[in-house]
């Protein structure tokens, strides 16, 4: 009973917190945060990429993305065969490649335009995929393919709606203006089967996709002898891809050391194992060795469905780079790497599942307790609205807060939600001490028996007269020595010491008639007290 009264106690409490939480949405998502939820660091998205020191990180199974398709298959299908641009590498040395340091144009944060012309959301043949990455510490905003734009999602901060702010180069090289550390929540409208990398780029833009360095040279007479005779740029360009992706060439985490050797030159000519950085970049000088510019792009291939969360998970393991053709005014994707690289991604095991449901659990909390906003509040009693519309309540709430002319009065409102907050949390307060009050009177217990009233009374009244029983007595030891210290009303004491041990320790009643007896026999007590000296 005492643990089923707790058990109640703790259920007004719950309401008080999540009246609490309802009514004070969260002042901002990164004040308390001190950096712990910028997620993680993630290789290949920077200003650089060295081939020499590039790791594995295949086997790396945490998540960087959540990937919210607007329909899904049932039953979901396993994976989502997604491809998320990350970042474009344009100049290369021979070892390291690196990003143009221009930012690009800067576009409006609530609808950002990818394709060349498209100023606002085409309402017909697109679709909507919302994203939720986390945090990379480079400001990465990750695009899927045929993406004609991106819908930046506000949050709200110290009460000001804040939607976040993007660059966007050729190739749609999108990258936030200021990067703050959380997770970017946007939706990109997608249009598929149509040409949306269309761009314009300058002489100069188109000389730097051409360049290969002397570090490399050795590479371009390999480079022409594959489809020596071919003019079209864009099947010359299939052309080169499969001579990597159906080649001799294998895929591996784990290439070997070129020592003193150049590692591109070394991969292409002797161990032929490489990762998808070195097929992507040996592609990419053979393209620009034949003319056609050429950049190395690094993202995500790939998905993982979550069904505790219900969507598609993007781990830091599907990291892959490939490669993009300028071909005609167009970038044309062209991935060299083997299809064998699927075979070293991460199996499924026995915590397979325990992870999915820890991550399902931390988007949750994040979603919902910490990103909780004036926003997020706004949704919330909209919804509240839309469920309650054509009902009594809401019937008389609008009756309530109309006046004589029928028009909305604020003042009514205004008097309205005070009302029920403060009847809410009267409610529950009364409820609260009704339970306290419940405990007590359980710990109390039920009124004892009216002779052990009466013990317990005689108890009280002989330890007024001085003779108190010490509480390792029984109420016979109190009795012979109250004999011995020749109390006057000893008598009296035995018979309600007798009936006492009868009724508690033999199991007998005492009826009516014994009780107003031994009720005689107390007072006889108290008149035949003894005098004090």
């Amino acid at each position: 009973g005492f643990l089923a009264a707790s058990s109640l106690l703790s259920l007004p409490l719950f309401a008080i917190v999540a009246l609490f939480f309802l009514l004070f949405p969260r002042v901002g998502l990164g004040m308390f945060t001190f950096g712990d939820d910028r997620g993680p660091a993630v290789a290949g998205f920077g200003d650089r990429v060295d081939l020499g020191t590039f790791g594995s990180i295949r086997n790396d199974v945490s998540v960087v993305a959540r990937v919210y398709p607007a329909r899904v298959a049932q039953p979901p299908a396993p994976t989502l065969p997604i491809r998320l641009r990350g970042a474009a590498f344009d100049v290369y040395d021979g070892v390291v490649w690196t990003r143009d340091a221009r930012v690009g144009d800067r576009r409006i944060g609530r609808y950002a335009p990818i394709a060349l012309g498209s100023r606002r959301i085409p309402a017909m043949g697109t679709e909507q995929l919302r994203l939720v990455v986390e945090a990379v510490h480079e400001g990465v905003v990750f695009v899927p393919t045929d993406t004609i734009a991106l819908g930046m999602r506000s949050h709200v901060e110290r009460g000001v709606e804040i939607a976040p702010a993007v660059y966007v180069r050729h190739g749609y090289d999108v990258r936030l203006v200021e990067d703050d550390g959380l997770p970017l929540d946007y939706v990109a409208y997608l249009k598929p089967g149509t040409d949306v990398r269309e761009a314009r780029l300058s002489k100069d833009d188109v000389a730097t996709l051409l360049e290969v360095p002397d570090a490399v040279s050795a590479l371009v007479p390999l480079a022409r002898r594959i489809a020596p005779d071919e003019q079209d740029p864009l099947v010359l360009a299939r052309a080169l891809e499969s001579h990597f992706r159906e080649g001799p060439f294998r895929y591996t985490t784990s290439p070997s050391d070129p020592g003193e050797a150049n590692p591109l030159v070394h991969f292409v000519t002797r161990s032929r194992r490489g990762h998808c950085e070195l097929f992507a970049s040996a592609l990419a000088v053979f393209l620009r060795a034949r003319g056609i510019p050429a950049t190395n792009v690094t993202g995500y291939l790939g998905a993982r469905y979550n069904a505790y969360g219900q969507y598609y998970a993007v781990r830091a393991g599907d990291a892959h780079s490939w490669v993009e053709a300028y071909i005609d005014g167009r970038f044309v994707t062209l991935d060299p790497t083997p299809p064998d690289r699927e075979a070293t991604a991460p199996e499924s095991d026995a915590l397979t599942p325990l992870r999915e449901l820890l991550d399902a659990m931390r988007v949750r909390w994040s979603r919902d307790v910490v990103g909780y906003d004036m926003r997020r509040q706004l949704d919330g009693l909209i919804s509240l609205a839309r469920g309650l519309r054509g009902s009594r309540l809401d019937r008389s709430v609008r009756s309530f807060a109309r006046d004589e002319r029928g028009r909305t009065n604020p003042r009514k409102v205004v008097s309205g939600l005070a009302f029920m907050c403060f009847g809410t949390i009267g409610g529950v307060t009364l409820f609260a001490l009704g339970v306290r009050w419940l405990i007590a009177r359980r710990r109390r217990g039920p009124a004892p028996p009216p002779l052990a009233a009466l013990y317990a009374e005689l108890d009280a009244l002989l330890a007024a007269q001085g003779h108190a029983r010490p509480p390792h007595h029984t109420p016979d030891e109190h009795l012979r020595s109250l004999r011995a210290a020749a109390h006057p009303a000893v008598e009296a004491v035995a018979t309600l010491t007798a009936a006492h041990d009868r009724v508690r320790y033999g199991g007998a009643e005492a009826d009516a008639q014994e009780l107003a007896r031994l009720r005689d026999a107390l007072e006889q007590v108290r008149a035949n007290a003894p005098k004090r000296r």
